[in-house]
């Protein structure tokens, strides 16, 4: 019993031997069916249950609203992120109409994949649902992160363009873990190839100092080394130092 209990809550495990056969359900039709039902049945949790009402969106606080007030230090250019909600566009875009390109680098609740044509789809209309096999584009925890489409490569090329173009890039809440090559490798690129620095904030929960933890990151992203990492301590506020993160931020951009 516990074995067929393990076999069917491994759901890595069926990713990582089922997520090709989106982009061939004719190879095999029952487990391009399973991997289907797979992304549904997750989609359908995030939206239902992870969902956040408007008068959280609108009141915060969070990071999501620091930008808010962000802007009035920096010009945002764009962002990158791991969720699969929308909350961020929820937060600058509907809260106080800030117009600023958002990247799902892992997809969405709202992306679509269409496994005959190869390509994906926001938020598809009627007709398309009833013509087309669509399934839920998002990329799970899983080492398989097949990048066939050309609007998903397009979506990497043009963030790793606004970011070479930013005075400082920044990380919050993203851990570069190893499943996440596609996204760690365009990290490594920007500080080895670009040059550019890297600032992390990094949750402030155990006794490691910011040296010690520039040094566990460059190990994370495989740099040569960690000049170009620049870490900020941040507690339950936000704050780093007493300040909030994006000041800390301001300070050091200043002091270069």
């Amino acid at each position: 019993m516990e074995e067929i209990y393990c076999q069917a809550m491994d759901y890595q495990a069926l990713i990582d031997s089922h997520f090709r056969y989106l982009y061939n359900p004719k190879a095999h039709w029952a487990k391009f069916s399973r991997i289907s039902i797979f992304l549904h049945t997750v989609q359908r949790y995030i939206t239902n249950h992870l969902s956040v009402d408007d008068e959280k969106i609108s009141d915060g606080p969070g990071y999501y609203h620091d930008l808010l007030t962000l802007k009035e230090h920096f010009e945002l250019k764009s962002i990158g992120t791991t969720n699969y909600n929308n909350f961020v566009q929820q937060v600058i875009s509907e809260t106080a109409h800030y117009d600023v390109p958002v990247y799902h680098l892992n997809g969405s609740v709202n992306e679509y994949y269409d496994p005959y044509k190869n390509t994906i789809l926001t938020e598809p209309s009627e007709e398309d649902r009833k013509d087309r096999i669509l399934v839920p584009f998002m990329f799970t925890q899983s080492g398989v992160k097949p990048l066939t489409s050309v609007a998903m490569s397009r979506k990497y090329v043009d963030l790793y363009d606004h970011y070479v173009n930013s005075d400082a890039v920044c990380v919050i809440g993203y851990g570069f873990n190893g499943d996440d090559g596609h996204i760690n490798g365009m990290f490594r690129s920007l500080v080895e190839i670009e040059d550019k620095r890297l600032f992390i904030f990094h949750y402030k929960n155990d006794n490691q100092t910011e040296a010690q933890l520039s040094r566990y990151y460059q190990q994370r992203l495989r740099l040569s080394s960690s000049s170009n990492i620049q870490v900020f301590l941040v507690d339950d506020e936000r704050l780093v130092n007493g300040q909030i993160w994006f000041e800390s931020l301001l300070n050091e951009l200043i002091s270069i």
